[in-house]
């Protein structure tokens, strides 16, 4: 088992390539057409937005901690997580780390089940 980072980069390079199929755009055959894509990094969502996209990275590099207590993550590595990250999960959890996001989610997660819990009664 390698550092946090080496699991990150892992799952980013194991889950960078998707795919999804369009059923509103149909082939010659008749079938919805399959787009591919690399997910975008921490470098990329900086400079397709051309803002300070890094803030997030910045939050989760400096918050993020092990089970203990120590700091998960060097400079070294943001450098890494800023190349080969998935930008949205790194941006996620450092929303859930500022603490309004975390509010928002926990809303909309109990807004889930409650809807759940009505279809299923």
């Amino acid at each position: 088992m390698g550092t946090a980072a080496d699991i990150i980069i892992s799952h980013y390079k194991k889950h960078a390539r998707q795919w999804v199929d369009v059923p509103e755009w149909k082939t010659a055959d008749g079938k919805p057409l399959r787009i591919h894509w690399q997910l975008m990094t921490v470098a990329e969502a900086e400079d397709f937005a051309k803002s300070d996209a890094s803030m997030d990275l910045d939050i989760f590099v400096r918050y993020a901690q092990d089970k203990s207590g120590q700091k998960m993550f060097d400079a070294e590595d943001r450098l890494k997580l800023r190349l080969a990250g998935d930008a949205h999960i790194i941006s996620r959890i450092a929303r859930l780390m500022t603490g309004p996001a975390r509010t928002l989610e926990d809303m909309v997660d109990g807004a889930e089940k409650n809807s759940k819990a009505i279809t299923s009664a």
